[in-house]
């Protein structure tokens, strides 16, 4: 069959971890250093062919230097990874300097059609692969969670926090490989060099674990939720936890007296309001209405923690 035939019914959805690799300023290289590059190349090939055929990965493609590989197990492509890296910065190169090889993994499905790979999980390596340096080797948190407990001896996963990628509309969580040998310099992650356009940004100048802190609940709150759980509670025991915050009365009664209840009568008391609502409704508005305060309290402690940065730089 042609390749001009095909469909997507050709084409079948796998699982996979793909690992995208190339050379820093390799066209920079070739201008320079043609004829010593002709050589680093050929080396360049044999050592990650060696790593990565040593860890099971199928390379489908290469372009230029750069090459294409997918792995069934996340651990042999971390494994490969680390191997091409040290064997990288082991080689004496022809060229005035060594080759700096980014390689970037992301897991996750894809389709496979005619010995290819295409689909947004292969979109998102190319493009964290864009903005990683010469020397790193950056994974997605999908990849980390796979792999974070079988890492190659004497290395470590770096948080490097969240990243917007360029074209993708989410930040992706993003880890970096440290291994013995590796720059400190290297650490940054979405540094741009000038030979690069600038593909991506920090989300927050927070932590990754701020991004998904939950503020707690106040306390009023905890304590109507341990009574509503307490089967020997009745309405006026909700009412004595509840009456103490005026936002979740207020909205307890506003809710009973609705049309949507159409009483023929206004209610008064927040314990006649919970015998008509039920405690499962009332539980519902009481997280709802704790949770927005929680969440509009911290959203205005980092606002305040933005101003004073400000202020102070």
């Amino acid at each position: 069959m042609g390749l001009a035939e095909l469909t997507l019914s050709d084409a079948s959805l796998i699982t996979a971890t793909f690992l995208f690799t190339d050379i820093e300023g390799s066209t920079s290289l070739w201008e320079r250093e043609s004829a010593a590059m002709r050589v680093a190349l050929q080396r360049h090939n044999a050592l990650l062919g060696a790593a990565i055929d040593e860890h099971g990965g199928d390379v489908f493609k290469t372009v230029g230097d750069a090459f294409c590989v997918a792995f069934t197990d996340a651990g042999a492509a971390l494994h490969a990874a680390c191997r091409s890296q040290m064997l990288l910065a082991a080689e004496k190169w022809p060229t005035r300097a060594a080759l700096r090889v980014r390689i970037a993994l992301h897991t996750g499905t894809a389709y496979v059609c005619a010995g290819d790979y295409f689909g947004t999980t292969v979109n998102r390596c190319a493009r964290l692969l864009a903005v990683t340096r010469g020397g790193q080797t950056l994974l997605t948190s999908t990849t980390e969670a796979l792999i974070r407990t079988s890492l190659p001896s004497a290395t470590r996963l770096h948080d490097a926090g969240m990243l917007r990628l360029r074209d993708l509309p989410h930040p992706v969580h993003v880890f970096q490989l440290v291994h013995p040998g590796l720059a400190a310099n290297l650490l940054e992650v979405g540094d741009v060099t000038p030979a690069r356009k600038p593909e991506a940004r920090a989300e927050a100048r927070f932590r990754p674990s701020d991004l998904y802190e939950v503020p707690t609940l106040p306390a009023i709150v905890l304590q109507a939720m341990k009574a509503l759980q307490d089967p020997r509670c009745n309405a006026k025991t909700i009412e004595r936890v509840v009456a103490r915050d005026p936002a979740i009365s207020a909205k307890i009664l506003r809710v009973a007296n609705s049309a949507f209840f159409g009483y023929s009568r206004r209610i008064g008391t927040i314990a006649e309001a919970i015998q008509l609502l039920g405690f499962a409704n009332v539980q519902g508005m009481i997280i709802s209405v704790g949770a927005f305060d929680a969440f509009r309290a911290e959203r205005l402690r980092l606002l305040d923690l933005w101003r004073h940065s400000i202020t102070t730089a």
